[in-house]
């Protein structure tokens, strides 16, 4: 009998996981409450819910301690499903923090010191990771006839990492509300830094300066608020805020530091001086929490990533819409691994079909599971499977729609130029359910202007044989009506695959062309792609072809060889299909050719080159610089492959990085473009009110010995408000004003132009 007692007691005694809600007196949930089992003296934070789980035994005693309330120890016997606590104000005098006063600042320098040792993005790593991206109305407009959930997006991903251009990111499982099919290769992990040991973060392309980075001292001051032990690590609490005239580049919240060994416990920052670069959105605050853990004896490493952002959007009735999108993200599993071969490029692995998720590392609450069920029921009323390539954003991102064993290829659908008119165009290709290694293409257009049948049919055409994913050999052919000059590099798209663009594939060109700029071209040949190692591509083509020009007839053969290097691409891949999606500068882009003519009664052997390099920087609020340089250089070309300057109408509205003032056409061997522009965004005092953007430009070509300089002014911006509510787009339209810088080239004393803004 007495051992049945002593079992029963142990099984009602037994040290298990508890939990509950925290929240003020008002009933409102307070998140990053520590709680602490004094026995064990472990401790742990509650969530964005006010919720937490510890381990404990019911004759265990919690503490709760919060800044701004008073500390409250409770019994696990007695503990209530919601706890409360009554705030205490708590009123410091003004001091003033210098470096050598302040033992926050060793902390720091501790942590900066142990920077090699911590920082998971210098360790090779792997893990899983479940994320969970919600929108909702913020909570003073959410009413009963709204789900508490407008979007509820679940993940589960998997990351094997070895630095910042080589790492390999799959998606593993999802569950969207409404059972929508859409499918993006951007995770909610994208949204955060895993790490913040950098000297700069990256929060909605804004570069905000790091609490714990190299240069955290010229951003931030720091007071030490609170001390308590979990094990054997003693957690130091310090709250860190903008230095005068710093606030737009710096974010406050509070960080915990974990001695002895020196390592970031936990983080809880935000700030209001989030800049959205689309003009669209407005952000009242971007919130951000990190906690780590320690995993083994040398390994600390984030376990968990959650961020909560404000978007503000004005309608055409001037009210503001407001949505609340938070991510949660969970990472587990995780392992340090050695350098793998396996890893060349920064790459991110779409499945074709997705399971549901099986695996939460959260469950999901009740507001959660009722806007699911809402959603499910209102959407499966709704045929949303037949447009399911409308929510697919790979699918839109490469311009193609699966029918069956064929994609209808959308991209480019219209094409224009001044020479031929509208031509729409279409193309087929086979998809992966006949082959992920071969894929035939096919594609045609159709010329609309009288000029297109002036050299025969207004019929354009090709088709493509491809074989391999990344590593590439493409066999073509093509009948096609091109520019009679050498691709210019400076209309090339870098998000692109070298040679996988066509001439016209940008509706919006640097110049306008004429009938006289255009052949009727007919080639075949070969391409082949090489990824050599992270983001160096190496690629060649050869084609003979035909070229008629009016009366004169040009035959021969073309070869080219090049390579591109594009710092930090990140690769895309779903199946049998393989495109980048996004890429950063610099750029260095070099391709060369020989060219082999055979003209009435002569042979020539031309050769020629180009080049294309561009770089930006931002320096925090204070300015955008952005540089191109391009050139194109060759021998013994005939005029009808020599390169022509590159420059626009006296008033164009169109791409940047040409031209304005000098609308010519001039012939060149040699030809060089320069690009200079300066950008002050005038974020230095973030305001909702109208505050426009200048920009100095100063930009020019060299071509055959003759300089062609000129400078310029655009305002961005300018559009008044009242506009711009209606027309929300309009805020990246830029009037740019230009003029020569040589009195020998002024034809008029200013040109106007239009330019679109950086997205």
């Amino acid at each position: 009998m007495k051992l049945l007692w002593g079992l029963l007691g142990s099984l009602l005694w037994a040290q298990e996981w508890v939990g509950g809600i925290i929240a003020d007196e008002d009933g409102d949930a307070l998140p990053f409450v520590t709680v602490r089992n004094l026995r064990t003296q472990e401790g742990t934070y509650t969530d964005l819910q006010g919720r937490f789980r510890i381990k404990a035994y019911p004759k265990d005693t919690l503490e709760l301690r919060c800044v701004g309330y008073e500390a409250r120890r409770i019994s696990v016997f007695t503990l209530p499903e919601t706890l409360k606590l009554r705030a205490q104000p708590i009123e410091l005098q003004s001091v003033i923090i210098r470096p050598g006063e302040n033992p926050a600042y060793r902390l720091i320098r501790l942590l900066q010191m142990n920077a090699d040792r911590w920082d998971p993005l210098r360790r090779p790593h792997k893990y899983l990771s479940y994320n969970k991206l919600t929108l909702s109305l913020p909570d003073s407009l959410q009413t009963d006839t709204i789900p508490p959930y407008l979007l509820i997006w679940e993940t589960e991903t998997e990351k094997i990492y070895y630095n910042l251009s080589r790492y390999k990111e799959s998606l593993l499982a999802q569950s969207v509300s409404g059972n929508l099919p859409i499918q993006s290769p951007f995770s909610p992990t994208s949204f955060l830094p895993i790490s913040l040991y950098s000297k700069r973060i990256t929060l909605l392309e804004n570069d905000i300066a790091s609490p714990i980075g190299s240069e955290a001292f010229e951003y931030y001051e720091y007071a030490i608020s609170d001390t308590f032990y979990a094990g054997g690590d003693t957690l130091i609490q310090i709250e860190f805020f903008p230095r005068k005239g710093r606030a737009a580049w710096a974010m406050y919240g509070k960080l915990t530091i974990a001695l002895p060994d020196g390592a970031l416990y936990a983080l809880q920052a935000e700030t209001d001086k989030i800049r959205e670069r689309s003009g669209v959105f407005q952000t009242p605050f971007y919130r951000i929490w990190h906690y780590y853990e320690k995993l083994g004896d040398t390994l600390w490493f984030p376990t968990q990533l959650h961020s909560e952002v404000l978007l503000r959007m004005r309608s055409r009735q001037n009210t503001p819409i407001s949505f609340l999108l938070r991510s949660r993200s969970f990472l587990r599993s995780i392992q340090l691994i050695a350098d793998t071969s396996e890893i060349r490029r920064a790459e991110v692995v779409l499945p074709d079909r997705l399971p549901a998720i099986r695996y939460r590392a959260e469950e999901l609450t009740l507001d959660e599971q009722r806007s699911y069920r809402l959603m499910d029921s209102l959407f499966s009323k709704v045929k949303v499977r037949r447009l399911a390539w409308l929510l697919d954003i790979p699918t839109l991102m490469t311009g193609r729609i699966p029918m069956g064993v064929f994609n209808l290829i959308l991209r480019p659908l219209v094409l224009y130029h001044d020479a031929e008119g509208l031509r729409p165009q279409i193309g087929l290709e086979t998809n992966d359910s006949v082959s992920r290694t071969i894929r035939l293409r096919l594609w045609a257009g159709y010329g609309l202007y009288r000029w297109a049948v002036a050299q025969g049919s207004p019929w354009r055409y090709g088709a493509e044989l491809l074989f391999g994913r990344l590593n590439q050999a493409k066999i073509f052919y093509y009948d096609d009506i091109r520019e009679n000059t050498l691709p210019r590099l400076v209309d090339e798209n870098a998000g692109r695959f070298p040679d996988e663009q066509s001439v016209y594939e940008a509706t919006i060109r640097g110049y306008s062309f004429r009938w006289e700029d255009m052949v009727r071209e007919r080639a075949m040949g070969m391409y082949m792609r090489l990824f050599l190692v992270n983001n160096l591509t190496g690629y060649a083509s050869v084609a003979g072809m035909q070229r008629d020009l009016f009366a004169e007839r040009w035959r021969g053969m073309k070869a080219s060889a090049g390579v591109e290097y594009i710092h930090r691409q990140t690769v895309l891949r779903r199946g049998g299909i393989a495109w980048r999606s996004e890429y950063a500068l610099p750029r260095l882009h070099i391709q060369g050719g020989l060219v082999w003519q055979e003209g009435r009664s002569y042979l020539r052997l031309p050769f020629w080159t180009q080049i294309d390099f561009a770089h930006s920087w931002r320096w925090g609020r204070w300015a955008e610089i952005f540089f191109r340089f391009s050139t194109i250089y060759s021998q013994n070309l005939p005029n009808l492959w020599r390169p022509r300057l590159r420059t626009l109408p006296d008033l164009y509205a169109g791409i940047e990085n040409a031209l304005a003032a000098h609308p010519v056409r001039h012939f060149a061997s040699v030809s060089h473009y320069l690009f200079f522009e300066w950008s002050i965004p005038n974020t230095r005092f973030p305001s909702s009110q109208w505050t426009p953007t200048m920009t100095l430009h100063l930009q020019g070509a060299y071509a055959d010995d003759i300089l062609y300089p000129e400078g310029g002014l655009s305002i961005q911006k300018w559009v008044p408000p009242f506009v711009e509510r209606v027309f929300p787009s309009l805020r990246l339209l830029r009037l740019g004003v230009f003029v020569p810088l040589r009195d020998s080239l002024l034809r008029e004393r200013f040109y106007v132009r239009l330019m679109m803004g950086h997205l």
